[in-house]
């Protein structure tokens, strides 16, 4: 699929696309069993400059939007042994 107008205006309703642009083999008819909702609008500068900003200003820094920044979604700690010890074990989960 291909649509013909980019960014978000692209998305379209299920069973909305029922055209063949091109004969195919023993296929006659077409549709979008589900909606098309993955199209987004190109990001504009000033949103560009923020989301920047943002990236430099948590660099190095174990903030929620630092660990974002790099993927992570949740991360989960947990003691080996005594909660009041040193051992522990994290797990990051990422996108």
């Amino acid at each position: 699929m291909l649509a013909e107008v980019a960014g978000s205006s692209g998305n379209v309703q299920a069973n909305t696309i029922t055209l063949i642009s091109a004969a195919i083999s023993g296929v006659d008819t077409v549709t979008n069993a589900l909606a098309f909702t993955n199209g987004i609008d190109a990001e504009t500068d000033a949103a560009l400059r923020a989301r920047f900003q943002n990236y430099i200003n948590t660099r190095c820094q174990a903030t929620a939007a630092a660990i974002s920044l790099c993927g992570i979604v949740s991360a989960t700690r947990a003691n080996l042994d005594d909660p009041g010890e040193h051992d522990s074990s994290l797990s990051l989960h990422t996108r």
